[in-house]
């Protein structure tokens, strides 16, 4: 959608091909600017997705097909070649999820992985990590394999933000200090270790806030639990929100994100444009690091306690200089204006 909104189209027409059958978020913004939505159910019936997409691609007659829904990648570019597609991209946004995974799971990624190797024309993936897991650890050997990082739109964070305002709205006291994570509330952004933490740092200061932005499966579990620790009064659910850089400058402090797997990290790229300091788990790529210092990693085998108190240095220390960290996001692939560049040169490749 960034790039959608960047990008000439005068020159380039992006029709979405989305996996659900419920309408989605953007439905209507596509439309507005010249593209179509287009549902394929994927859970739906999974034996025939795979007809009902090629056909979706024949009747299209698009001369590219890029796919972002990781590991499945295979199977769509896959179907591409099969309806005629010159350029057929697999874009890997995540990793595995570790531990032992079950063989039918191995099996599917397997065959997704050699599906890719065979029918893709192009790979690209948010971090070196992404790239390892879907093309393999000689990714950089591959001349078809790059790493494009997660890009954002560093206008919506030059926008002056009433931060009075942003905090009454949301019911945050004068002074308290606010914790922020933006995510889709799955298993691998370990919201659960968010409460635990939140319960250790509530001991130091009751005033304590946790801003918890996104929606998923979990969240109705994670707000159960965030009652039963009696943490409802300080912990805010919001929702799926169109103005996370308005509630980053306007109402958090830091930014937590103890994820058990990540791709890259996307919501620790726009806190640093928004000036703030985050805490990460190990497992989230160092590359998320652009403003040197904004970020600290740490192990969960420090416990609550210690990622608590590690929050309380991160906020003794203030917010990033806005201009310092402005400055160095101009200046690297994190941009729209980067993406916005990158993938137009590459697919105007595909009618060459």
């Amino acid at each position: 959608m960034r790039v959608l909104r960047h990008i000439d189209r005068s020159e380039f027409q992006f029709d979405f091909c989305t996996c659900w059958p419920r309408p989605g978020d953007f439905d209507q913004e596509v439309e507005q600017l010249g593209g179509r939505v287009l549902p394929c159910d994927l859970m739906g019936n999974l034996l025939t997705f795979p007809k009902r997409f090629r056909g979706i691609v024949r009747e299209g007659r698009y001369d590219a097909v890029h796919a972002h829904i990781d590991w499945y990648c295979g199977s769509i570019v896959r179907e591409a070649q099969r309806a005629g597609v010159r350029m057929r991209i697999a874009h890997m946004h995540s990793i595995s999820e570790g531990g032992k995974q079950k063989i039918k799971r191995r099996v599917h990624r397997w065959l997704m992985k050699r599906w890719v190797d065979q029918w893709a024309t192009h790979g690209l993936a948010v971090s070196a990590l992404a790239a390892a897991a879907l093309f393999g650890p000689d990714w950089r050997a591959d001349p078809r394999v790059r790493v494009l990082h997660h890009s954002i739109d560093l206008e919506a964070f030059r926008q002056p933000v009433d931060r009075q305002a942003v905090r009454q709205e949301l019911g945050i006291p004068e002074g308290a200090p606010v914790l922020g994570h933006v995510g889709r509330f799955g298993p691998e952004k370990n919201h659960e270790f968010i409460l635990k933490v939140a319960v250790e740092a509530a001991k130091r200061c009751p005033e304590l806030r946790v801003l918890l932005v996104g929606d998923g499966e979990l969240r109705c579990e994670i707000e159960a639990r965030a009652q039963a620790l009696g943490l409802d009064r300080r912990v805010i659910f919001t929702g799926v929100r169109p103005d996370v850089p308005r509630l980053m400058l306007g109402a958090m402090d830091a930014v937590i994100l103890p994820s058990l797997w990540e791709g890259l990290g996307g919501v620790l790229i726009e806190a640093q444009a928004a000036g703030l300091r985050s805490l990460a788990s190990a497992a989230v790529p160092r590359e998320t690091t652009v403003v040197p210092g904004a970020i600290e990693y740490a192990p969960f085998s420090e416990g609550p306690g210690q990622w608590a108190n590690r929050l309380f240095r991160i906020l003794a220390q203030g917010r990033l200089d806005q201009g310092e960290a402005m400055d160095a996001m101009e200046h690297s692939d994190f941009t729209v204006e980067y993406a916005g560049k990158f993938l137009p040169e590459l697919y105007r490749h595909a009618v060459l």
